[in-house]
């Protein structure tokens, strides 16, 4: 596999993997997620890897997006399932594990739990995550 489907596995897999995050969500999809699925849910959404290169490192700098989706009234169980994924992903570079490259950095940029878009009336939290993983030097 190539890193960009290896980073998507990679945090698809922390996430489902985490307990807590686990024993309020139904499931964890990496794209869209199938029609019918129980809620609330989490996707991710979209991964975008930009090239870079300084003195000492090669690599990407990784902008992903995570979706959260609940049909709960109001806003706190997307809230409360951002600051599980929040707490998953924040600052847990060596919970992410990259074949041939190390995770230098994974911070939250931004947390949005929006107003019900669509018909079903579902919240959708919106969380962007940036990473600067960096290829590894003897692979």
């Amino acid at each position: 596999m190539g890193v960009k489907s290896d980073w998507d596995q990679a945090v698809h897999g922390v996430l489902s993997g985490d307990a807590a995050l686990g024993a309020v969500i139904d499931a964890v999809y990496t794209g869209v997620a199938p029609q019918n699925c129980a809620f609330p849910y989490v996707y991710i959404d979209r991964t975008d890897f930009t090239e870079y290169s300084d003195a000492s490192h090669t690599g990407f700098e990784v902008f992903m997006r995570i979706i959260t989706v609940s049909r709960s009234p109001g806003r706190k169980e997307t809230v409360d399932i951002q600051d599980l994924i929040y707490d998953a992903l924040h600052r847990q570079e060596d919970s992410i594990i990259v074949p041939g490259h190390s995770v230098l950095t994974i911070d939250r940029d931004s947390s949005d739990p929006e107003e019900p878009g669509d018909v079903d009336g579902a919240f959708q939290g919106v969380c962007e995550y940036r990473a600067l993983v960096t290829k590894n030097a003897a692979d």
